[in-house]
């Protein structure tokens, strides 16, 4: 029997003008390394512009496809004006509510589940915050490997 697999990246949310070439590469490099059929994001409906994701992808001649949640009031999690008294140049953030963003790796679990009904194997990008979470998730439906940019994270 094959598993389905799937490869999880952590990042952050790049657009096609600011993606690092570091990221571009890197994900290059997944894409060939692992062959996947599609690539899904974590990509907001209410972004204008294009993902940076989604640009390597159309270089690759890989599909591509959002599983990120839609922007109703019960997806939403802090932003700045949540941050205690960190001035926005601090660029810090309080992470949640848990809850709600718990019902959104739920929901983005669900599209990826969807996503793969007819694919065997598929590059999954997440922001980096929910990397351990959804990998743990994930790994109860499919086999699942885990990367994500160093500098990223440290």
């Amino acid at each position: 029997m094959t598993h389905k697999r799937l490869i999880l990246f952590g990042t952050r949310h790049w657009k096609i003008s600011d993606i690092p070439r570091e990221i571009r590469a890197s994900l290059e490099v997944l894409i060939r390394a692992f062959r996947p059929d599609i690539a899904l994001e974590e990509w907001s409906t209410t972004q204008t512009e294009k993902s940076g994701l989604a640009d390597v992808c159309g270089s690759m001649d890989l599909p591509w496809d959002s599983i990120g949640t839609p922007p109703e009031p019960k997806f939403r999690t802090y932003d700045y004006a949540e941050a205690a008294d960190f001035p926005k140049s601090a660029d810090v953030t309080q992470y949640g509510p848990l809850a709600t963003q718990e019902m959104r790796e739920e929901a983005m679990c669900g599209n990826i589940v969807g996503a793969m009904s007819s694919r065997n194997v598929a590059l999954v990008v997440v922001g980096v915050a929910h990397l351990h979470s959804m990998l743990a998730k994930l790994s109860k439906n499919f086999e699942v490997k885990g990367y994500a940019y160093r500098l990223e994270i440290f």
